[in-house]
């Protein structure tokens, strides 16, 4: 498997996992508070976007994946909403949109031989 495929790969499985856990039932204890879930989450999926998408300039390094990560945790912020056992929090919108902030400032390395969009 090449290292883009790789990185997509990453990519879907953190999504998928990110998915799962915001729609179904929460779990009645958990060690960690939600908001730093949410936080690192998201942070998580901002920093692989930027891997997968080259991580460089502006555009495909900061802004392309930083609203693709918020808009995914907005659209799942809105589902939670119809969810019988979930519902909407502008916390957690908050404490995603600092997860990506973050992420947007990490140092994103590629593998040798891996090339940019």
């Amino acid at each position: 498997m090449g290292s883009r495929a790789f990185d997509w790969l990453l990519v879907a499985a953190w999504t998928l996992g990110i998915a799962w856990g915001s729609l179904s039932p929460a779990p009645d204890v958990l060690d960690v508070s939600d908001t730093t879930l949410h936080l690192v989450a998201y942070l998580g999926l901002a920093w692989l976007l930027r891997r997968a998408l080259g991580g460089r300039g502006l555009w495909w390094g900061a802004l392309v994946p930083g609203a693709l990560a918020w808009l995914f945790g907005f659209g799942l912020e809105a589902l939670q909403a119809l969810s019988p056992h979930r519902h909407f929090e502008v916390r957690d919108l908050i404490a995603n949109s600092i997860g990506v902030a973050l992420a947007l400032v990490l140092p994103v390395r590629r593998r040798a031989g891996a090339s940019a969009p």
